[in-house]
């Protein structure tokens, strides 16, 4: 579904990823995990359309998407949930929920629009009890919930998420990678980066380490929690501990 080849991407002089090549099946849960500053939400928002890039490839449903602006990569269904959520908050929760939808139109888009809210509403019953509030006045963890309800207003073939877990509480961040899971149940493909290296990796299928930049280690979810270098790296275990 999608496949990133030899993605580099600067920020004036300062290399910022180095060939970066990684690939998301159909279905999956990919996780990308590192540190701060390794290069994540860099990675993500080239993904996007958001950031240029300095050389290599993506591609998304077998189409050149390297170059492509943003709101066309939306319309052939990749969505991104960005770090730090970025709802509407002096819109109601209902209004960033229709946002979520400007890519769709007409009489058939609106009985389309109709279902996914219902399904959204089932989804995270908060929300309908919350649908005339503005969003600004949720807590985190509600806000969380509308950003990723907001996207999948979309109907996106792949949904990206950056960082769903920041701020939250524990019990808060259990419910939303819950909810990733059900969804990835429902058909949805997950492309996520995390710090939450274990809870990420745990519903993974497969899962890429990105450090400075550069993609160090890849193998599946468990594959990758087992690993010593990854225990003692982002799980703080040492060796035979």
């Amino acid at each position: 579904m999608l496949n990133i080849e030899k993605l580099s991407l600067s920020y004036g002089e300062i290399e910022v990823l180095h060939d970066v090549s990684l690939q998301v099946d159909h279905k999956e849960i990919v996780a990308i995990v590192g540190s701060n500053g390794s290069g994540k939400t860099t990675l993500l928002k080239s993904i996007s359309g958001l950031l240029p890039v300095s050389s290599g490839r993506i591609s998304f449903l077998d189409v050149d998407i390297t170059h492509m602006r943003a709101d066309r990569l939306v319309g052939m269904g990749l969505c991104q949930v960005p770090e730090g959520r970025h709802i509407f908050p002096a819109l109601s929760v209902y209004a960033n929920l229709e946002m979520g939808a400007y890519v769709c139109s007409g009489r058939k888009a609106r009985a389309e629009f109709e279902k996914t809210i219902q399904f959204l509403f089932d989804l995270f019953p908060i929300l309908e009890q919350r649908k005339k509030q503005k969003g600004g006045t949720l807590s985190g963890g509600e806000q969380q919930m509308l950003a990723i309800a907001r996207a999948l207003m979309a109907a996106p073939k792949l949904l990206m998420l950056d960082e769903p877990s920041m701020g939250l509480a524990p019990l808060i961040v259990r419910d939303i990678f819950k909810t990733i899971k059900t969804l990835n149940h429902e058909g949805l493909t997950v492309l996520m980066v995390e710090q939450d290296v274990q809870a990420s990796l745990a519903i993974s299928t497969r899962g890429y380490a990105l450090q400075l930049g550069r993609i160090v280690l890849e193998g599946s979810g468990q594959e990758l929690l087992a690993n010593e270098e990854v225990k003692a790296i982002y799980l703080g275990k040492r060796k035979n501990a």
